[in-house]
């Protein structure tokens, strides 16, 4: 059960993946979900939806990963991602 009282695991299926040559411990569980649905092709409206927040919200938590990760756009986090 994550943080905001829903199993985001079972949403996530099939497409849930390590994530490769990154530090997972300096991406919260959050973070790492949106960039994980962000693989998956979703928007950040569709991610906002499944994850019960807003857009605005996806987007702080893709603008905080991508400082962590050290990048500056959604296509190079996916790309780091997948390493």
């Amino acid at each position: 059960m994550g943080i905001w009282g829903a199993d985001v695991s079972s949403w996530l299926g099939e497409t849930t993946t390590v994530l490769r040559g990154v530090d997972e411990s300096a991406l919260t569980e959050r973070e790492q979900q949106v960039l994980e649905l962000v693989a998956a092709g979703r928007t950040d409206a569709a991610i906002g939806h499944l994850l019960g927040c807003s857009t605005r919200t996806v987007g702080k938590h893709l603008e905080h990963a991508y400082r962590k990760l050290g990048v500056s756009s959604r296509a190079a986090a996916v790309a780091r991602r997948l390493g």
